[in-house]
This record gives C-alpha cells, sequence and structure tokens, in this order.
C-alpha cells in the first residue's frame, strides 16, 4: 500500500506550550503551579542547565494562543513570579498543524497580552507542524 498523507488537512491551531530554563532545579516552581499545569519535562538537559516545559491543564472554552497566554500570565503572576525573575528564559511556544486549506489562518495575540509577556521578559515562538505520513497498514 502507498503512504497516506494525515487525514486532517486542515492548518488550526494546536496549543501553547511554555518553555523555562534556568541554571537551578526548576521543580520548585512546577510544585507551586501545581495542578494548574501539566508537566511535559522538568529537569536537567546538560550540566547546570534546567528545563520545564508546560501546558494548561485545562483548556478553555474559547482556546485561541491570546487566551492560554494571558492565561499562563496570571498564573505565574500569582504564583511564581519572583521565581521567574531568576530564570535564563521563559519562552511560550504557540503551536499549529499544517495543512492544505484554509487558505489563510490567523490568530492575534492583543497588546495587552504582548505587554504581560514583555513584562515576564518572555518572547514568543511559532512552532508549525508538517503534514505527516500515516505509515499503518490498510
Amino acid at each position: 500500500m502507498g503512504k497516506k498523507i494525515k487525514q486532517i488537512q486542515e492548518i488550526h491551531f494546536l496549543n501553547v506550550d511554555v518553555e523555562i530554563r534556568a541554571s537551578f532545579d526548576l521543580k520548585p516552581v512546577l510544585k507551586k503551579l501545581g495542578s494548574k499545569v501539566i508537566k511535559m519535562y522538568c529537569g536537567e538537559t546538560n550540566e547546570n542547565e534546567f528545563l520545564l516545559a508546560l501546558e494548561l491543564a485545562d483548556f478553555p472554552e474559547k482556546n485561541t494562543p491570546d487566551v492560554i497566554i494571558k492565561r499562563f500570565c496570571k498564573l505565574f503572576e500569582k504564583k511564581v513570579k519572583k521565581d521567574l525573575q531568576k530564570v535564563d528564559s521563559i519562552v511560550f511556544d504557540i503551536g499549529y498543524d499544517s495543512g492544505k486549506n484554509p487558505h489563510c489562518l490567523r490568530n492575534v495575540v492583543s497588546a495587552k497580552t504582548l505587554k504581560k509577556v514583555t513584562e515576564l521578559n518572555a518572547e514568543l515562538a511559532i512552532s508549525i507542524y508538517a503534514l505527516y505520513e500515516d505509515k499503518t497498514p490498510k
């Protein structure tokens, strides 16, 4: 059988992940955030380099990059603001699946949200995942 391209061929927003990097263990930060987040990774990546990768534990009804980033910023401000002032970097990674349609997909991150991101000294990244080949036998 030939290779099939992924059936969902519409461009769509997936989620926002946050990557926090520091020269110290980030487990205490994760603990303070508690059940509000899902840990994707928390540990040492290289000697004296630590990574905490997170997603929100629950999805808002209006699932947009702007809404999710706002929720992360609010959570960080409430729970770990002082801890985050000591980290090396914070990246909000906005993820999309690519596709053939629609011709254009547009998501806006508001100036108010960008200000919150800037106040955290954080960055925005955009990840677009290619259509993949389904190699399962039919």
